[in-house]
């Protein structure tokens, strides 16, 4: 049998895309065989996995002016980050990745637009630009991109649970 994944992608705030398209896939139980996730990602990837509904909307809208959640004072005052490898290995290779972002990026969304369309991939993702930065404060920002995410993933529900039917009958050979 095939196996169906979920790729979520990092984006800081903006992920409360995804936490939206998550919650909506835990009130539906909409279940995958695996979840790979950056960043954000990998932390709404967790709620999702463990059924823990609205966890990363309350997580994030809940605390988002609470100054241990999100600062830079945070950063400072704990020095979690800080250290000889820190120093002489992550940030040469922080700086090299900074750099080559934007081509990096705009080769992943090439390569997702190519896969959206064949029928193997189903790619679920906002339908307007997001006008929610990185480190977005703003609750009515982050509450309508939830909301967007949930109402996508709902508005394409039947699309979603065909695909993976579809995949979960697919028998690979070796």
């Amino acid at each position: 049998m095939s196996k169906v994944g979920l790729i979520l992608e990092g984006g800081g705030m903006r992920g409360i895309y995804t936490a939206g398209v998550l919650d909506f896939f835990i009130e539906k139980d909409i279940e995958v065989d695996m979840v790979i996730g950056v960043s954000a990602g990998s932390c709404h990837a967790s709620s999702y996995l463990s059924k823990q509904y609205k966890r990363a909307y309350h997580a994030t809208i809940d605390y988002i002016h609470d100054k241990n959640y999100l600062s830079f004072n945070n950063l400072i005052k704990t020095g979690s980050i800080l250290g000889m490898d820190f120093m002489f290995n992550t940030i040469p290779n922080l700086i090299k990745a900074v750099k080559n972002r934007h081509i990096n990026y705009n080769e992943s969304l090439k390569l997702v637009n190519n896969l959206s369309e064949n029928e193997d991939t189903l790619v679920i993702r906002p339908k307007n630009p997001v006008n929610v930065s990185q480190v977005e404060k703003n609750i009515s920002k982050l509450t309508a991109l939830y909301e967007e995410g949930y109402n996508n993933a709902k508005q394409m529900c039947n699309q979603i649970l065909e695909f993976i039917d579809k995949n979960k009958k697919i028998k690979v050979t070796k």
